[in-house]
């Protein structure tokens, strides 16, 4: 990592985070983000994206997922401890650009659901290996020029059914 820097415009409620990683041989990755929860409806969050490369071209597989099999392990006190806290995980898909995962909590038995988009101008290949769904595209770099960007827009319901969420980011373009 050659560069790292956040951003928090409080006037829009984004985190920008722009990091730079060196490839070697002069080659250099700008990875920069976009990031939102909807104040309103705090169960709604997206992700916009965008790589641009220096000192050559090519191509960038990129993979966004959700992850059942995640486990609490920051904190070395809970280390000895299984610490895995979903069960009845699920994943499918709903569109061409937008898979789910459904779970429960292990102990309090909270229905948790998960939501995500990815969108590029190229095609998004949807896969799914329990208990993750994941979604790849494939992006052709040219020096010095944005990607178009790839957006994520994860949505988490609430627990209870009666509430609905939309998968809308709030960004355009």
């Amino acid at each position: 990592m050659l560069d790292h820097g956040q951003t928090l415009r409080l006037s829009s409620g984004l985190l920008e985070r722009r990091t730079r990683y060196g490839l070697g041989g002069g080659r250099t990755l700008l990875v920069r983000q976009h990031r939102f929860v909807h104040m309103a409806d705090p169960h709604l969050a997206g992700l916009r994206t965008e790589f641009t490369v220096e000192g050559f071209a090519g191509p960038l597989e990129t993979e966004a997922a959700l992850d059942g099999d995640v486990t609490n392990s920051g904190v070395p006190r809970y280390r000895d401890l299984d610490g895995r806290h979903l069960t009845h995980v699920l994943t499918g898909t709903t569109a061409a650009d937008t898979v789910w995962l459904r779970c429960r909590t292990r102990t309090s038995d909270v229905r948790i659901a998960l939501a995500a988009r990815l969108t590029s101008p190229e095609p998004v290949v949807n896969r799914h290996d329990r208990p993750r769904a994941l979604q790849t595209t494939r992006l052709e770099l040219a020096p010095g020029r944005r990607s178009p960007s790839t957006r994520s827009s994860p949505c988490t319901p609430p627990a209870t059914p009666r509430s609905a969420t939309r998968c809308t980011p709030p960004w355009t373009g």
